[in-house]
Order: C-alpha cells, then structure tokens, then sequence
C-alpha cells in the first residue's frame, strides 16, 4: 500500500511544478517512512490527508510563487501534525 501512495504522489508531482512540485515529492518522502502494514485501516486516513494537501497544492499552481510556497508549507505542516497524531510518524 505504502509503495502504491507513494508512487501516486510522485505521478502528482510531475504535474506540478516549483515549490508545488518539491511539496508533493516531499509528502512522498514522509509517506514512505510511514510503518503500517497492508491492509491497516489508518492507510485509509492517510490518503485522504494527502489527497486533502495535494489538492490545495493542485489549486494553488496558477497563484504567484508567494502565495504557492505557503500553500505548500501549510500543506505539508498539516500532513506532519495529522501523522503524529495518529502515531504514525515521529516528532523531527
């Protein structure tokens, strides 16, 4: 499942570009440290915290290069705190 997510982000990624891009391959990082196995029902949750930041991504490519850079961190910062709280990844 893990391989699976990761490999649709990155497919996302390459749809973006900029700091939009490096946001996307930077969720497929985390997503790859992520240790559940198959089949666990918080994989379910973890694809819709990336879909809900890819999405945001995805919506802020036409905005300026400001503007999307926030979006991306906002997005990403989200992703970080949804993770620990679920026990999925550790604090940096």
């Amino acid at each position: 499942m893990k391989t699976v997510l990761v490999n649709i982000i990155l497919a996302v990624a390459n749809l973006l570009s900029g700091p939009l891009k490096a946001g996307a391959q930077g969720l497929a990082m985390v997503i790859a440290q992520v240790n559940l196995p198959d089949g666990d029902a918080k994989w379910s949750q973890v694809g819709d915290l990336i879909a809900e930041a890819l999405r945001d991504m995805a919506a802020a490519r036409d905005l300026d290069a400001d503007t999307a850079m926030q979006v991306r961190m906002a997005a990403e910062r989200r992703v970080h705190l949804q993770l620990r709280e679920l026990g999925l990844i550790q604090e940096a």
